[in-house]
């Protein structure tokens, strides 16, 4: 059944805003828009299950639950991590928890933030208002937290919670390469091949310990480098939903020995990321982030680009999405 989808930004009336990009500001911004609200703003429906000093988990309506921590274990600008479960009782204690990644405000840089969702799934998304084709994609981060959508009915693992499609654990305090691995984000599903995907950790769908990797898939067509800036109005296009596929499905089997593309344990497609579609034509990249088009009568976000000289083929609607 379709759910009706709220739309959160920074410029809202008494919407709070980030500064320093602290934990607690992070924090500060995802707990108004899933829990209490803001002006005359409605929360999404989520429940903070615990709060610790610099920690707490936030369960939504269907099969999990997201914990988010510092990743210094201070209040300070270096990071929080977000790290998907079926349950927590405390940041140490999750059960049947998915990778843990971070995400990252820069001061003065990504403190434009949108956050899109339902009581079961959540878009987060830190950006800058400037063109699309952007230099420093480190600027700019998102991440997804919830339930897949379009998966099979009773699927105990649906829920998942992560901020890059190219890593499995990382910390921002033990990589060398801050910049580059904080940019690599949701929207980095526009230039990378299918080689670059680590591959998202999800449980079998009958809450065993036992899980699989899956990965993003959605076809699109390339746009060249001298078309990127020169698309003008588009006349038609198609979107594609981006669906879980289970990693090196022709030659996997489950953990009961059957082939995936027949398991209901690890279902070869597992389910779709909520309202994200990949657009056949690409958009012009020399528009202004943030920038909306409108599909079947429904108004989508353009995703940014990761290079100058590439075109954005992902939108989310802002609308509605599939449970």
């Amino acid at each position: 059944m379709p759910k009706a989808v709220t739309l959160y930004r920074w410029d809202d009336e008494s919407a709070p805003q980030l500064t320093s990009g602290t934990y607690s500001e992070i924090i500060g911004v995802i707990e108004a828009c899933l829990v209490t609200g803001y002006g005359s703003k409605q929360p999404l429906g989520w429940t903070k299950l615990f709060t610790e000093a610099t920690a707490c988990c936030f369960q939504n309506k269907g099969a999990g639950c997201v914990v988010f921590s510092s990743n210094s274990g201070a209040n300070d600008n270096k990071g929080v991590y977000l790290q998907g479960a079926q349950s927590a009782t405390s940041s140490t204690n999750l059960v049947r928890a998915g990778w843990k990644q971070s995400i990252k405000v820069h001061t003065g840089h990504n403190v434009n933030w949108m956050v899109l969702g339902t009581d079961t799934a959540v878009y987060v998304i830190f950006g800058y208002i400037a063109a699309y084709a952007i230099q420093t994609p480190k600027y700019f981060v998102s991440c997804f937290f919830g339930d897949l959508s379009n998966g099979i009915s009773q699927d105990a693992g649906k829920f998942v919670a992560l901020s890059s499609f190219m890593d499995e654990d990382f910390s921002l305090e033990t990589v060398t390469t801050i910049g580059t691995r904080t940019g690599r984000n949701l929207d980095f599903l526009n230039d990378i091949d299918g080689n670059s995907k680590k591959g998202v950790k999800i449980f079998d769908s009958d809450a065993a310990n036992s899980f699989s990797l899956y990965v993003p898939e959605g076809p699109h067509l390339p746009v060249n480098t001298t078309s990127a800036n020169s698309l003008g109005s588009i006349s038609s296009n198609s979107l594609v939903a981006i669906t879980m596929i289970f990693k090196n499905y022709e030659t996997s089997k489950d953990r009961a020995g059957e082939w995936v593309v027949t398991s209901s344990l690890s279902p070869a497609c597992r389910g779709t990321l909520p309202g994200m579609y990949n657009t056949l034509c690409a958009h012009p990249n020399d528009v202004i982030w943030p920038a909306f088009v409108n599909y079947g009568g429904q108004q989508h976000l353009v995703l940014r680009v990761t290079q100058i000289a590439r075109a954005s083929k992902l939108v989310i609607n802002t609308e509605m999405w599939d449970d």
